[in-house]
């Protein structure tokens, strides 16, 4: 499973990533692709941190390059996955091997995971459930019920692709303590 990730701070799969590392039937991996939308000194600059951070967080075994820093090209890793998962529904920030339709096209399974709350903001959500992204997806996991209805009524493949999964942002605030 590819966990396709352009930004850390934008990556809300962790959790789901730790819960696959620990399990024997997935061999997930955090690919680096980067922003080719701002320029190649910002592309430079966030895709070394991005790796930076996720090879502390994770390891080099569990990161899987998509960009070789040196010779300034783009690896296309797509032929070592079975699905992938994205943050990124903004397809002109990606070079093509990573871009949604590239990898539907390879006939891999292509799903997304909001990295913002898709209830909060209806006119945001409005353009992006009728968009060519939206309806290529495999799956779309959706934060809750409420918004799952809300697409299912708008959207005009009527909801689909959607899954109920929760808001994996915020899973790491199982661990809190409760304060009264």
């Amino acid at each position: 499973i590819a966990f396709l990730t352009m930004y850390s701070t934008s990556n809300q799969c962790f959790s789901l990533f730790e819960l696959m590392l620990k399990s024997d039937c997935f061999s997930p991996k955090i690919v680096i692709n980067p922003d080719v939308l701002r320029g190649t000194t910002h592309l430079v600059h966030i895709y070394n941190q991005t790796k930076k951070e996720m090879m502390e967080r994770y390891g080099i075994e569990n990161i899987v390059d998509g960009y070789d820093v040196s010779s300034h090209s783009f690896m296309d890793v797509s032929d070592s996955f079975d699905v992938a998962i994205t943050n990124n529904p903004y397809d002109p920030m990606a070079h093509k091997y990573f871009k949604s339709e590239y990898w539907i096209k390879k006939g891999i399974p292509f799903s997304y995971i909001s990295y913002y709350y898709f209830g909060r903001d209806k006119d945001v959500a409005r353009g992006f459930i009728d968009s060519n992204f939206y309806n290529a997806l495999w799956k779309y996991f959706a934060e809750n019920e409420m918004v799952y209805n809300w697409i299912k009524k708008e959207s005009a493949i009527k909801g689909k692709n959607i899954v109920v999964s929760g808001y994996p942002k915020i899973d790491s605030l199982k661990n809190c303590n409760q304060i009264d």
